[in-house]
């Protein structure tokens, strides 16, 4: 017994390459996106504990109360 793989047919060579295809294409495009922010992320984490955003969260909830309310 040889240690190669069998051989496949052409429709089944396809499939395999569309299903990876498949899987591979969205997170090309999840590391292209993180590539293209990458600076931004950053600042994300480095101000992180410096800043908080409770001020905005409120000010955000108050405006949908008053929007309910209408």
């Amino acid at each position: 017994m040889s240690g190669s793989a069998p051989a496949r047919s052409s429709s089944e060579s396809l499939r395999v390459r569309i299903e990876i295809a498949w899987c591979i294409d969205p997170l090309m495009k999840f590391a292209r996106t993180v590539r293209n922010h990458r600076e931004l992320l950053l600042n994300y984490f480095r101000a992180r504990k410096q800043f908080s955003s409770g001020v905005i969260e409120g000010l955000n909830n108050k405006a949908k109360v008053t929007m309910r309310k209408a």
